[in-house]
């Protein structure tokens, strides 16, 4: 069966695919002019919607491969 699609908001998608792509959270606020905290919540809830989907991603390569499935990062 085909992988469920998770749906992310746009503030979720910037900040799981810098993350995924090995940007320290850090270094994701500030290029998203966010706190550190609002930038671990966004990475936190995309990773919470590939659980509910049942596409865990306990890993930052787990994340990177579910968006690249998703289209969401070029492989």
């Amino acid at each position: 069966a085909p992988a469920a699609r998770v749906v992310l908001s746009r503030q979720e998608t910037l900040a799981a695919t810098r993350y995924a792509a090995g940007d320290p959270l850090g270094t994701v606020a500030r290029a998203m002019r966010l706190s550190p905290h609002t930038a671990k919540q966004y990475v936190d809830r995309a990773k919470a919607k590939y659980r509910a989907a049942g596409r865990p991603c306990p890993t930052r390569v787990h994340l990177y491969r579910h968006l690249v499935d998703d289209g969401l990062i070029a492989g």
